[in-house]
């Protein structure tokens, strides 16, 4: 059987598979879009919740995104969109392969 450590490290390591340089910053926003499906979460709230500034908050979901800031390939884990109600908010959700993840490490733990 395994410990909770070994647990907890093989759920880092599924995230990893997807994005191998990922910060904590960056998995503890995943984890909070996760943890709010199938609901919606506006951005403000989302940087609320971890504690990080706007900005830090919209670069962490960028590197979760299709496309990255940096204009590169992302891991397809999150998906941000205008908030219809008010154009100028984001609101995030996980992608259908952000969710397989986040029952993958479900499973794991």
């Amino acid at each position: 059987m395994k410990t909770k450590g070994e647990k907890l490290l093989k759920a880092v390591d599924l995230l990893r598979n997807f994005y191998p340089e990922i910060q904590a910053q960056t998995i503890c926003i995943f984890l909070q879009i996760a943890n709010a499906h199938p609901k919606d979460l506006p951005m403000s709230e989302l940087a609320d919740l971890v504690g990080i500034s706007q900005a830090s908050c919209s670069r962490n979901v960028a590197l979760l995104s299709s496309w990255t800031r940096y204009k590169t390939k992302g891991p397809a884990l999150v998906e941000a969109f205008e908030n219809p109600f008010e154009r100028r908010a984001k609101l995030v959700k996980l992608t259908s392969r952000g969710l397989k993840l986040y029952n993958d490490i479900k499973e794991v733990l």
